[in-house]
């Protein structure tokens, strides 16, 4: 269940994040993301899971880069997930809080990300 405060933060997001159309036009943040990914001489099917994924828009992003991956999506908002769903139908997104551990995924990665949500930790 979210707290006021949060359920304030997610309407924010999907303001913001249902409104934008990064999916063809990736953050820098994501390319520059890869790039180090790339460079740790990761397998080319590889799992990621992004933490906060929002749309989905890094995650779409990365499947361009590594076709192969395996990619999963975390983030509170059902909006959001759902987009993310429809753009990468061979993605696995969940909802939940990511302070909660029971909402986690219980898979084990290769690569975790936490792009848009580690900022928002008072103590991450």
């Amino acid at each position: 269940m979210l707290t006021p405060d949060e359920k304030k933060r997610v309407s924010i997001d999907e303001a913001i994040y249902l409104s934008e159309d990064r999916f063809n036009e990736p953050k820098e943040i994501f390319k520059k993301i890869c790039t180090i990914i790339d460079k740790h001489n990761y397998s080319e099917s590889m799992n990621i899971c992004d933490i906060g994924c929002a749309t989905g828009e890094f995650l779409y992003y990365f499947k361009k880069i590594f076709p192969k991956s395996n990619v999963t999506g975390f983030d509170k908002s059902n909006s959001m997930i759902q987009l993310a769903k429809k753009m990468i139908p061979d993605g696995t997104f969940y909802e939940g809080d990511a302070n909660s551990e029971q909402s986690l995924p219980k898979n084990s990665f290769d690569v975790i990300t936490m792009t848009g949500v580690l900022s928002i930790f008072d103590d991450p």
